[in-house]
C-alpha cells in the first residue's frame, strides 16, 4: 500500500497515520485490504509512506515500511476502498490499474524491470511518476476501488462501506434473544459481539443497513441506534445517545 500526492488533502489527518490508516467502514482502509487478502496464501503486506512517518508507521502497523518492491509485487492506492483485489498473472509484464473519470492511478503490477526505479518518493511526485510509468499498458479497475480526494469523501462513504465490510465479514445476525426492554428491528441484521452489555429501553433499527457492535460494549438505558453503523470494542453509548445512519466507531 502507498501513499500518493493526495496526501497533504488530508491534512491534519495524517500528521501522526499513513493515508492507508484513515478509517472507512468498520476498519482502516489498510485493514479492509488486509481482510480481502486470502489467508491460504499469507502475502507479505509493505507500506511506503513519508519517510518521516516511517518510524512511528512500522511500530503502529508492525509491517515492513519504505522496503523495495520485488518482481510481481502488486502496489495498492493507499487512498482506496478495495471492494476486491485485481487478478494477476505469474510472470506478466509490469501494468498500471487506473479508476475514475481522471483514470487516476489505483494500482501497479511491478516486474523486475520495474521494481528497481518505483520508491515511496517517485509515486508521491506526479511528475516523475507519470514518465516512468507512461509506456505502461492500463487497466480499468474502477469496479473494484473508490478513491478519495478529500476527507468528507470518507465521511460520505462509510455507510457504504459498512455494508461491504458486513458482506465481506459473512456476520450471521443475533444468535441469542436481546434482553429483556430491548427493541431490535430486523435482527437478522444485527451482530453483537461477545461480553457486549444491552440495556433495557434501547432500540437498534437494522431496517436500512446492518448494525455491527462489536465485544465488550456497554449501551445505556435509552439510545437509539440506525444502522448502518458500527461500535467498535469496548466503546460506552451513553444515555440519550442517538446514533444516525452512517456512524463509525473505533475501539473505545
Amino acid at each position: 500500500l502507498f501513499e500518493d500526492e493526495r496526501w497533504e488533502r488530508f491534512l491534519p489527518l495524517v500528521y501522526l497515520r499513513g493515508l492507508f490508516d484513515l478509517r472507512c467502514g468498520t476498519g482502516t482502509l489498510r485493514q479492509r485490504v488486509e481482510r480481502l487478502l486470502p489467508a491460504a496464501e499469507a502475502p507479505e503486506i509493505g507500506l511506503w509512506c513519508r519517510p518521516a512517518l516511517q518510524p512511528l508507521v512500522a511500530e503502529q502497523t508492525m509491517l515492513a515500511v519504505n522496503q523495495p518492491a520485488g518482481d510481481g509485487a502488486l502496489l495498492l492506492n493507499g487512498c482506496g476502498f478495495w471492494s476486491r483485489l485485481p487478478d494477476r498473472t505469474p510472470g506478466e509484464p509490469a501494468w498500471i490499474g487506473v479508476a475514475g473519470p481522471r483514470e487516476d492511478l489505483a494500482c501497479i503490477h511491478v516486474d523486475a524491470a520495474l521494481a528497481g526505479q518505483l520508491t515511496s518518493e517517485v509515486l508521491r511526485d506526479t511528475p516523475r511518476r507519470a514518465a516512468l510509468l507512461a509506456s505502461l499498458p492500463r487497466r480499468d479497475v474502477s469496479n473494484l476501488v473508490t478513491l478519495f480526494d478529500w476527507p468528507w469523501e470518507l465521511v460520505n462513504f462509510t455507510a457504504t462501506a459498512i455494508e461491504a465490510d458486513w458482506r465481506t465479514a459473512g456476520l450471521e445476525g443475533l444468535n441469542r434473544p436481546p434482553d429483556p426492554g430491548v427493541m431490535l428491528l430486523n435482527p437478522e441484521r444485527i451482530h453483537i459481539g461477545a461480553g457486549t452489555r444491552i440495556k433495557p429501553f434501547v432500540v437498534i433499527d437494522a431496517e436500512e443497513g446492518p448494525v455491527w457492535i462489536g465485544a465488550n460494549v456497554t449501551i445505556q438505558p435509552h439510545v437509539s441506534v440506525r444502522g448502518p453503523c458500527y461500535i467498535g470494542n469496548e466503546c460506552l453509548i451513553q444515555s440519550g445517545a442517538v446514533i444516525h445512519e452512517g456512524c463509525s466507531f473505533g475501539r473505545r
